[in-house]
């Protein structure tokens, strides 16, 4: 089975300059669990709480891009749920952006993953 398969399609995207209020407000409205910064980083729920939340900081005083993640470590469509499991397992990460030649087109989380392996190993 391929990524493509199990992914969320499409993206949510905010700016660098945006206060952390913002994102948790729009994840909230678009029931999404990560936003795209600038089209070239990510910000998560797990960034928010653990970077602003757990250390008491204001979210309506700090910027997204003090927050986000831009060391992104991606997947492409046509990389193997198998090989997801092992970047998983490797890297501690939840949810992942999902690339190909035009950009992020897309979120695969852990949870997406399990469920496939689950519904491969009932086949």
């Amino acid at each position: 089975m391929r990524i493509r398969e199990v992914m969320t399609r499409g993206t949510i995207n905010i700016g660098g300059e945006a206060t952390v209020m913002e994102a948790i407000e729009k994840m909230h409205d678009c029931r999404v669990g990560a936003l795209v910064v600038d089209n070239s980083a990510i910000v998560t729920r797990r960034d928010v709480l653990a970077k602003v939340i757990a250390p008491g900081r204001n979210p309506a005083e700090v910027k997204v891009s003090e927050i986000m993640s831009d060391s992104l470590v991606t997947v492409h469509p046509d990389a193997t749920v198998e090989d997801m499991a092992k970047i998983i397992h490797k890297r501690e990460i939840g949810k992942f952006p999902v690339a190909d030649d035009n950009g992020i087109v897309g979120f695969v989380s852990s949870g997406d993953v399990l469920k496939a392996v689950v519904l491969e190993c009932q086949d």
